[in-house]
């Protein structure tokens, strides 16, 4: 295993296989931003939309929590703040969609 290089990742198995853009829109929605819209997403694969991590999960067998598992643990530390994040969920949604590269490309 010395200077072997591995994707590592969530993986199949425990429901991490996403496309970027659907893990972006489901996040979003559960903070409360709610979903960008679709220009903001390439149609070209993206560097982090899949990785194989089967070698590296039978050598270090890493994957030990769901996906369900760690969005919970992300989103946690922001529910005090989903009220406030509603609220303004208008004007983030329109800033992050002001600098998504593949607006300005469609618009």
């Amino acid at each position: 295993m010395n200077g072997k290089v591995l994707n590592i990742g969530g993986g199949r198995k425990n429901g991490f296989q996403r496309h970027g853009r659907d893990l972006t829109i489901e996040l979003f929605k559960k903070i409360g931003i709610g979903a960008l819209d679709e220009r903001c997403f390439t149609k070209k694969e993206y560097f982090i939309d899949w990785m194989d991590t089967d070698e590296s999960q039978a050598l270090l067998s890493f994957q030990n929590h769901s996906y369900e598992d760690a969005v919970a643990l992300y989103i946690k530390p922001l529910k005090p703040f989903r009220p406030f994040i509603r609220l303004m969920s208008p004007l983030i949604r329109r800033k992050m969609e002001q600098q998504s590269p593949w607006v300005s490309k469609t618009a």
